[in-house]
This record gives structure tokens, sequence and C-alpha cells, in this order.
């Protein structure tokens, strides 16, 4: 016998097998939601309605106040149902939206991302024009990407997962600090702001996964008085910032913060001053190297900040003020040197921006809330916001009049980083401010404390649980999360790049009169128009697939030039065959970068089976501003 003995903690295999069978239900309710489909009218109105989200959430609650294994996963499947809804309503209707085409095809700047993303798996850099922006989506998603062959429902659907455990994180977090409501009132302001970027390639998701889980680190460590903790949570932070642009000021007053907070004696902490600046340079430098290895030669990260600073300069007319002014201006240096010019000579003008700005930040209608919504009662929404509004405007004073407490001094200080950054921030909507939704979300509970305190303090009396118990074991979740996360968005980019070869074909042209292009077929990535069926039916739709009736509603809430070009163009072609497919592709081909771009239409029955390189021979509709190629043969050339 063996003088060793082999010792099994019992109690930590225990916690092992529930860990991973909590998981494994979590993660398959949300497969099944997306796989399965739920009712079209039950996903759209907890995409598009508001009474429905508020109802799930008070049916959320007495799941969430449970503690424990069978706590922690009841609620995170109950949130990824929750954040899976609005993504199957989105596929079971094919709903157009000014970002994607069919509930599936990016559109406008979600096109751009989902092209980067292709060109880094094709051996290429990231374009001028994502360089020039947030390369940090791009690189993500092009990891997801090609993980998955490719398949754009698959990564989107992965993308959504993520942001949903990051919110969740969160909301633990904060339940566990200020109870179950607190918690409750976070996500369903986080989900109120997230859905209409679900299922969408655009920069919110990263923003809010990585300003969520970074808000979670940091509440954690403010609660245990663990400064390098926080200082994860600020980096984080940081690296959400460089993923979707925002509230910037944010990170120096949390530095100023913490160095005050964690001072003990001394007039500031220099541990906390000296490691915050270098969480946030790290931040920085991370989205850098990024983009010195996967991005375009020429690419300066975040330079479209000049158009903006323009724009504030001239009287707030917005970004694109400086193609009116000086049409033939576009590069950064120039556009800066305009706008110092513009401050210097009229100041006036740029102190009216910065009011423009608050006014617009401030206002109910479209604000900084202005996500809330979807009662189909205007005077209903306005009454929400409104009350949201008054809800901060009180929180914020609360956390003043109480800032010795941490929490509270925590709030204020970033929402003063918040507002700092309004002016700089006024025509970009409420998507600038997915990295710091969490503070403003966080900042209505604290405004909304007193009332929770005086229920919970009935309910408590009742032997009712409502504030979770500490566990180490599920502390360590937003920890380890966030460290994943940031690796990926710093490391995925970068190994794809590195593994990614140029696509290997051969050439051959096409019959004459006909041009030739070769691109990537992919599954999970086109839309399938069928003919409408003779017969009415329900629940036509379900993608890939769509009748034309649903493709010809979907459009009618899409841009209108677009709408006006494929519904002529589509129509006239399902006159000649019974179904259409319609892809989003990029040229494998070396041309200027908006060359590449090309919108697919091809009888379906031309479609190969089997992903990989074809090569299509047709033409372009010369007549359309998009660049439509329709596609008379199509032959496969490569894997």
């Amino acid at each position: 016998m063996s003088p060793y003995k082999i010792k099994i903690d019992s109690s930590n295999l225990s916690a092992s097998i529930l860990f991973t069978v909590g998981m494994v239900f979590s993660l398959l309710t949300y497969l099944i939601i997306l796989l399965v489909g739920m009712p079209q009218q039950m996903g759209l109105s907890v995409r598009y309605g508001l009474f429905p989200v508020i109802f799930a959430i008070i049916l959320f609650y007495p799941v969430f106040r449970l503690s424990g294994w069978i706590g922690t996963f009841t609620s995170l499947s109950l949130t990824l149902i929750l954040f899976a809804l609005p993504l199957s309503g989105l596929w079971t209707s094919g709903t157009t939206e000014y970002f994607v085409i069919g509930g599936l095809l990016p559109w406008s700047d979600a096109s751009n991302y989902y092209h980067d993303a292709r060109l880094l798996l094709e051996g290429n850099t990231f374009s001028l024009w994502g360089s020039n922006q947030r390369p940090l989506f791009s690189g993500v998603l092009a990891v997801f990407l090609g993980l998955t062959q490719q398949n754009l429902q698959i990564a989107l659907a992965i993308i959504v997962l993520i942001t949903a455990i990051s919110g969740f994180l969160l909301v633990r977090e904060i339940q566990r600090s200020h109870g179950t409501m607190a918690g409750l009132i976070v996500l369903i302001i986080l989900f109120l702001f997230y859905r209409p970027y679900i299922g969408l390639t655009t920069t919110e998701n990263l923003g809010l996964a990585l300003g969520a889980i970074g808000l979670a680190v940091v509440w954690q460590g403010t609660g245990q008085k663990h400064i390098n903790t926080i200082l994860l949570g600020i980096f984080l932070l940081t690296l959400a910032l460089n993923a979707r642009a925002g509230a910037f000021f944010v990170l120096p007053m949390l530095i100023l913060w913490g160095s005050l907070v964690f001072r003990g004696q001394s007039r500031i902490s220099r541990h906390f001053l000296v490691g915050g600046i270098m969480a946030v340079i790290m931040g920085f430098l991370s989205n850098l190297i990024v983009l010195k290895i996967a991005g375009h030669p020429d690419g300066v990260p975040n330079s479209n900040f000049s158009y903006t600073l323009y724009g504030l300069a001239v009287g707030g007319k917005g970004w694109q003020q400086i193609y009116t002014d000086h049409p033939g201006v576009s590069e950064a240096s120039e556009i800066y040197r305009l706008a110092f010019e513009v401050i210097h000579t009229n100041p006036s003008y740029f102190i009216t921006g910065l009011l423009q700005a608050f006014h617009a930040y401030l206002n109910p209608l479209y604000g900084a809330f202005g996500f809330i919504g979807g009662s189909h009662i205007q005077g209903v929404d306005l009454l929400v916001r409104f009350g949201v509004y008054v809800l901060s405007f009180w929180g914020l004073l609360r956390c003043y009049c109480q800032w010795q407490d941490s929490y509270n001094s925590l709030v204020f200080t970033a929402t003063l980083g918040i507002l700092l950054s309004v002016p700089f921030l006024a025509d970009g909507g409420v998507r600038v401010y997915a990295a710091t939704i969490p503070f403003s979300s966080v900042l209505v509970v604290l405004g909304v404390v007193p009332i929770i305190t005086s229920v919970t303090n009935l309910i408590k009396k009742a032997g009712i649980l409502i504030f979770l118990p500490p566990s180490q074991k599920i502390l360590k979740f937003p920890l380890v999360f966030g460290i994943a996360l940031a690796s990926l968005t710093i490391l995925g980019p970068i190994l794809t790049k590195i593994i990614s070869k140029p696509p290997q074909f051969v050439q051959s042209a096409c019959s004459t009169g006909q041009e030739t292009r070769y691109v990537r077929i992919t599954p999970g990535s086109s839309i399938t128009v069928i003919s409408d069926p003779f017969e009415p039916a329900y629940n036509l739709t379900w993608l890939p697939s769509m009748y034309l009736i649903d493709f010809k509603a979907s459009l009618r809430s899409g841009p209108s030039d677009l709408v006006q070009e494929l519904d002529r163009e589509i129509t006239a072609n399902l006159s000649q065959f019974t179904s259409i497919t319609i892809m989003n592709l990029i040229d494998l081909e070396k041309r200027s970068i908006w060359e590449r771009y090309i919108w697919l239409i091809a009888n379906s029955r031309v479609m190969p089976q089997e992903p990989g390189i074809v090569k299509l021979c047709g033409h372009f509709i010369k007549s359309l501003k998009y660049g439509f190629f329709y596609a008379d043969s199509i032959q496969k050339v490569s894997e």
C-alpha cells in the first residue's frame, strides 16, 4: 500500500459538481430559447415593450432572493432568458432596424465592424475606418466568428450571453450590499438600455459587458476595502471606454476618489493614486497594442473625437458640421486646430455648445434615460423617465450628504465624471454611455434606497431573506469573469491576427460581360427570402428563412433609401425564382476598402450547400446606391 494518501475534500467536490450542473442548466436554458424559439410576439414585446419587462422583473423577485447555488443559478437562468427573448424575437420576426436588415444582416456602422472582423480572419488588418474608431469590438467579434466557422448567429448569441452574465454579476453585487429589490432595479435599467443592441454587431455590446463587470469588481473591492480589486475594476472600465468611447472623465474621478477614500492618515493614498494611473495607462496601452498589431498602419484610436470637438466649438452643431464648414479637411490634427481656433476667437459658441449638451442630457424626452420606454403611451414613458431623473437627482444628493459611505462617494464621484464628459458626447445619443450606464443605474438605486429600506425592514421582520449572505466562492466570480473577458478582449484579436492567413484559391475569369468576385460563404450569415405561400399562415419567419410578406413588412422600419432599393430588387427577383438569398460579404481580392463590401443577391438554388470560398459571376446593379451584386452563377473554389 502506498504511504501517500489522496485526500478528497467532499465539500469542495460537491460544490464543484453543483457549480457544473448549475452552469450547464443555465446555458442550456439560454440555448433552448434560441434554438426552439419562443412565440414571436413574446420576444418582440420584451424587445420593444415596457410593461412586459417590468412584469417579468417583478416575477424574478422571489427567485433572486434565494441564496446558495440554487439561488445563483436559477437567478442566472432567468436573466439569460430575459436577454435571450429580444434576440429570439429579432430572429423569429426578421425585423429591420437601423443597424440590422431582416433581423440578422449588419447595416451602417454595424456592417463596418462586421467587415473588419472578417477582414482580420482573412489575414488582413482592420480597415482605416475601424482602426480610427474602436477596434476592440471587431477583434472580439473576429474571435467568435473564427470559433464558429464565421457563423454570425452563433457569434451574436455568444456576445449577448457574455453581456448578460456581466450584468448578472453586477446585479448580484448590488443585491449583496443593498438588497434584492436594488439589484433588480439595476437589472431592469441595464436591460432596457441594452435591448436595442441585442443581435447587432455594434460596440455597445462589449462596452456594456466590460463596464458592468468592471463596476461589479470595483463594487466588490469597495465593500472589502481591497485596493487591488478596485484597481482591476478600473482597468476593466478603461477597456470598456476604449471598446465603446464615452464618459472618459469617469476614470480620473475614480482615481481621485480612491486616493481620498483610502488615504488613511495621509493626505492621499499613494498606492491607489499610482495604481489607478497605471491601471488606466494599461487599459489604453492594451487598446493601442491591439491596434498596432491588428489595425491599419495609419490608424489612430478614437480620432473621430476631433469631429465632435469641432461641432461643440461652433455651437453644438454636431460632429458632421466639419463637412459643411470645411469640406476638404479630413486630418484629425487639422480639425483639432480649427476647433481650438474657433474656441479662441468665438468662445461664446463653445459655451452655447456646452449648454446645449447639458440640455440634451437632462431632457426626459431623449436624454440620459431616453431608452426607457415602450409603453406605447407617450405620457407614461415620459412620466417613468421623469421619475427616474428625480430618483437620480435624489440619489446624487444623498451620496453627497452621506459621503462617508464608500459606496455613496464612489457613485457620486463617478457621476461627476459622467457629467464632466457630457459636453463631449452631446451628439452621440445614449449609445455613448454604454460603458458607464451601470453607474447611472446604481445612482437610481441609491435614490430609492429609503423606500427599499423601509420595505426591507418590514419583510425582514417576517423572516424572509432579502440580502444575500457573503460567500467566498461566489465572490470570486466577478474577478475570474472580469480577468477572462479582459484577456479575451486583448489577446483574442492579437492571436487571431497571428494565426489568420490570406486565403488561397485558384482564380479564373467569368464569361464575357460578367464581373468576377471571390467571397467566403458561411453558415448562419444569410437571409433567404421565399415567395409568399398560397394560403396565409402564422409565424412564417424563422431565420435564415423569411417569406416575402414578412420581409417587406420588416423594411418599413429601416433606412428609407435602402428600403426602397431592397424592396424593388427582391420583389423583381422573386418574380423569376421561388427564393432569393441575401448576404453581406467582403471581396477577398485586394481592392480599395469600400469596393470590397458586397451585398449579394442570388437565386437560392445556386447557393452552395457547404461553407467555403466561392467565385461569383454576375453584375453589380449600377442603378442602386449600395452596390448590390446579382450572381448568375456561384462556384466553390476552396474551403
